[in-house]
C-alpha cells in the first residue's frame, strides 16, 4: 500500500508540471483561456509546513498555489474532488495509477478570484483580498459555522462547493437549501465533477436572504429543474444560466421575485431559454 501512494504522487507531480506547462501554452493562444496569477514556481520545490504559512498582502495564493496545496496535501477524496473541480481529469473511483486519467480539460475557463483551498486552519486574517474559496459538500456542512466567520470578514468570498462526497444529492437529484448554507452568503458556486446531478430539486434556495450570485459552473449535465429554483432571492443580480448547457426542463417560479435582478440579466435567461425551445 505504501508503494502504491508513493507512485500516484509522483504521477501526480509530473501531471502537474505538465498542466502548468499547457496552461502557459493555452494562455498564449487565441480562444479560451484558463485566468491564473503569475508565480515563483521555486517556491513549489518545497513542501510548505501549512499551506497558508506564505500567505501575506504581498503574496496573495494563486491558481499555482491552489495546485501546489493540492500536490502536497495528504490525498483526501475531498481533495480530488477540488482539484477535478478546476483541473486534469482524474478518477475518483480507484487509488490504482492505472486508473488515473490526466487528459487535460480546460472547460472551466474564467476565475474571477484567487483561488484557495479551504482547511479548517484557514483564518478570516490569511485572507486580505476576495477569494474563491473551494471545499466539498462534506466540508460544508461541518464547516457552515467558520466559513460564516470569514464571510463576516470579508462577505465577498466566493463559496465554491464541490458535490460528490455525499451531502446534498439524492439519487440523481440536487437538495440544497438557503439554511444548508453559511450566513452572510454572497457568492455561491457549485461543481458536480462526478456528473451526479440530473435534476435540481423543488424549492432550490428558495428564499435566500443574502444570495447575490449563483454560478452552476460543473452542473453541466443538469436537464430538469423543478419548481421554485432560487425563488424569492431578493438580493440575487446575476446567474450563469448559460452553464446548463443540457437543460430540458423548467418548472413554475424559476427565479421569480428577485427583485434586485438586473434587466440585462433577465433578458440573458430569457434569450437562454428561447434558444433552447423551454418555455417559461
Amino acid at each position: 500500500m505504501k508503494v502504491e501512494i508513493t507512485i500516484i504522487m509522483k504521477t501526480r507531480s509530473l501531471s502537474f508540471f505538465f498542466f502548468i506547462i499547457l496552461t502557459r501554452f493555452v494562455m498564449a493562444c487565441d480562444g479560451p483561456i484558463l485566468v491564473c496569477e503569475e508565480a515563483d514556481f521555486s517556491a513549489l520545490a518545497q513542501s510548505p509546513a501549512s499551506p497558508y504559512s506564505s500567505f501575506s498582502e504581498e503574496r496573495e495564493p494563486t491558481f499555482e498555489r491552489f495546485i501546489s496545496y493540492y500536490d502536497y496535501a495528504e490525498d483526501t477524496f475531498a481533495d480530488r474532488l477540488c482539484w477535478q473541480a478546476y483541473g486534469p481529469e482524474m478518477s475518483l473511483e480507484s487509488e490504482s495509477p492505472e486508473a488515473l486519467n490526466f487528459s487535460v480539460t480546460f472547460q472551466k475557463t474564467e476565475i474571477e478570484a484567487p483561488l484557495v483551498r479551504f482547511t479548517p486552519d484557514l483564518q478570516p486574517h490569511d485572507l486580505a483580498v476576495p477569494h474563491t474559496v473551494v471545499l466539498s459538500a462534506a466540508e460544508l456542512l461541518a464547516h457552515r459555522d467558520f466559513l460564516g466567520t470569514h464571510l463576516a470578514h470579508n462577505p465577498e468570498h466566493r463559496i465554491h462547493v464541490v458535490l460528490g462526497d455525499g451531502p446534498f444529492i439524492d439519487g440523481d437529484r440536487l437538495i440544497m437549501k438557503k439554511d444548508d448554507l453559511p450566513n452572510g452568503l454572497r457568492h455561491l458556486v457549485l461543481s458536480d465533477p462526478r456528473h451526479l446531478v440530473k435534476v435540481i430539486d423543488r424549492g432550490f434556495l428558495i428564499g435566500h436572504e443574502t444570495l447575490t450570485t449563483f454560478d452552476p459552473l460543473g452542473l453541466d449535465q443538469v436537464h430538469v429543474i423543478d419548481a421554485g429554483f432560487l425563488y424569492s432571492c431578493l438580493r440575487l443580480t446575476k446567474v450563469n444560466i448559460e452553464r446548463f448547457v443540457n437543460l430540458k426542463m423548467i418548472s413554475a417560479y424559476f427565479i421569480g421575485m428577485c427583485k434586485d435582478l438586473l434587466t440585462e440579466e433577465r433578458e440573458a435567461i430569457k434569450s437562454f431559454l428561447k434558444s433552447k425551445n423551454i418555455a417559461h
